[in-house]
């Protein structure tokens, strides 16, 4: 069941991983930075703030543990079958 959903995501993802590795960084940072009041923002409500910082952590434990390693994962094996090697199991 995942294998499809990752199949159908992939090929959109792959291309623009980088960048997405990168704003997922920038969002988690500056969730950080408003928690700690390193960032100063006009008076809004906590909870704002909280879904702010959550979704970023949200968003960069669904991007660096789970779709970015199964993207690299695909990228591998499409390499070694280019090559005609067997594809090696990572486990």
């Amino acid at each position: 069941m995942l294998d499809g959903l990752i199949d159908r995501v992939e090929p959109r993802l792959a291309p623009h991983a980088k960048a997405i590795s990168i704003l997922a960084a920038i969002w988690f940072w500056v969730g950080v930075g408003i928690q700690a009041r390193f960032i100063p923002l006009p008076d809004m409500p906590r909870a704002i703030e909280q879904t702010i910082f959550w979704a970023g952590v949200a968003v960069n434990a669904i991007w660096w543990g789970f779709l970015r390693p199964a993207i690299e994962q695909r990228r591998a094996a499409r390499s070694n079958i280019s090559k005609g090697t067997a594809p090696t199991d990572p486990a």
